[in-house]
């Protein structure tokens, strides 16, 4: 061993001595740990602030993060407007006039942003792509929920961007993406369905390689919400279930990548095996849609009555919640180790004091141990509840699922059980949030997280008010 090895190896000794005996006294380090955590003594501080992390940490940076969209609104308008006056002064050419277009709309003055879009337009010798990019940039500017006046200036930009050809089909999903997501929080439905049906068919269109691009991946998390709007405005028409499944059929068939690409490289194929996994098990979720929703069963409860939560031994014993008693739920399906799903907390509890008349729900699991500790499932629930009840001020039902580690028989990382209930409400998506009807139906699922997922969900609770039959099959 070399001499500098040596010298590393023994710092590295002292470190872990001197970490050790700061230890306090209470914490534990002898005894059952969860497979997952460090299992040297000098390692036990640390492990034990990892609660923190995953749970105080986390919420607290999102509650603070939270502001008032009317007042965002007005604040982008302001500083649009100074950055107008600055812009003004100077020559803008070239690239500088897309962005100084879309500061203009935000500013609202969207007459100088038509014309600095039209001069970036006319440069000569502007190749396609910088022509679509110009187009797809104008749709963005002109599409917003809180200006839908200026949406037919979009539209005759999106037409503009049509006439380019499959050429232009990138830039042309990017476009419609944002289009369609404008419609559905709007409720304007049958825009909602008109976009998103073009959208699907452009997938096929787009070279395969795009097909899994940044702002073109329908098949991965960031399409996530963009597929979950599809099929909500397409299922709430007539023969809506039908149009889904041919939907659904294009989105598998677009994941085979040419033979030309595979022989090329063998990546595309197992790219298009990866899509077509995730595109199989939306599938299998969408089916649940129109289906009966079980009753919602956990191990322990917490904010269900007074009368329940008086002790443990009352929260134990109230185990299942029926979904077909008139009243419409939002379940939220999530670990709160998961960052989004930590996230999407906070709104929830906002639409529960806006909508009294909805039940909301949050379903999680404990996972075996508690800092660096193996702990029984009630002291787990107990504690990731009040990091929900004291930290994140919870008031609506959250209900906690014991899920031991089962040990494998070829020594691998142990297998968690959970209940029924999450063979029904499965996640797919961190967080995963189920819509049902007063009739126990599902009606709408929404996979991923998003700085939309609020209007999302009060646009999905809307559309129940408003269509209390079922959806057609």
């Amino acid at each position: 061993m070399s001499l500098i090895l040596r010298v590393v190896c023994a710092l590295g000794t002292i470190a872990s001595v001197a970490f050790a005996q700061l230890l306090p006294p209470a914490v534990t380090v002898d005894g059952p740990r969860h497979y997952d955590v460090q299992q040297f003594s000098a390692d036990a501080l640390a492990n034990l602030t990892f609660e923190d992390m995953r749970a105080d940490g986390t919420a607290i940076q999102f509650i603070r993060g939270y502001f008032p969209h009317d007042s965002l609104v007005q604040q982008s308008i302001a500083r649009a407007r100074v950055w107008m006056t600055t812009l003004h002064n100077n020559p803008r050419y070239g690239l500088q006039l897309d962005a100084s277009g879309k500061v203009a709309v935000r500013a609202q003055q969207e007459d100088v942003a038509e014309h600095d879009i039209a001069t970036r337009l006319a440069t000569p010798g502007l190749t396609l792509a910088d022509r679509a990019f110009t187009l797809q940039m104008a749709v963005e500017a002109f599409t917003s929920t809180d200006f839908p006046a200026r949406l037919p200036i979009a539209e005759r930009y999106v037409a503009q961007l049509d006439a380019l050809g499959a050429d232009g089909a990138y830039w042309q999903y990017r476009a419609r993406s944002v289009l369609l997501n404008t419609y559905y929080l709007l409720g304007r439905t049958s825009d909602a369905v008109r976009i998103g049906l073009q959208l699907v068919h452009l997938v096929s269109v787009l070279p395969f390689p795009y097909r899994g691009g940044p702002g073109s991946n329908i098949y991965d998390k960031e399409g996530d919400l963009v597929y979950g709007m599809i099929l909500d405005a397409v299922g709430a028409h007539p023969n809506g279930a039908a149009t889904i499944r041919a939907l659904n059929a294009e989105l598998l068939a677009a994941t085979t990548p040419p033979a030309s690409l595979v022989a090329f490289d063998s990546t595309f194929f197992w790219n298009g095996e990866d899509w077509k996994g995730k595109m199989q098990l939306r599938v299998k979720t969408t089916n649940q849609i129109g289906q009966q929703g079980a009753p919602l069963s956990a191990s322990y409860w917490v904010n269900r009555g007074v009368t329940r939560d008086t002790s443990r031994e009352a929260r134990q014993r109230t185990q299942s919640i029926a979904v077909n008693d008139g009243t419409i739920r939002v379940i939220e399906v999530g670990n709160i180790g998961c960052g989004p799903c930590i996230a999407a907390i906070p709104a929830m509890e906002r639409l529960h004091h806006q909508f009294p008349d909805v039940e909301f729900n949050f379903l999680t699991w404990t996972s075996g141990f508690w800092g660096n500790r193996v702990v029984e499932p009630v002291e787990e629930a107990e504690k990731l509840t009040a990091h929900l009840v004291t930290t994140l001020h919870v008031t609506y039902p959250i209900g906690v699922v014991f899920a031991p580690h089962v040990p494998q028989a070829d020594g691998s990382s142990p297998t968690r059980l959970l209940l029924p209930t999450f063979d029904q409400y499965p996640e797919i998506g961190t967080p995963t949030i189920y819509l049902v009807d007063g009739h126990g139906v599902v009606r709408k699922i929404i996979s991923g997280y998003s700085h939309e997922l609020e209007n999302v969900i009060v646009t999905g609770i809307e559309f129940l008010r408003r269509n209390a039959t079922l959806p057609s099959s």
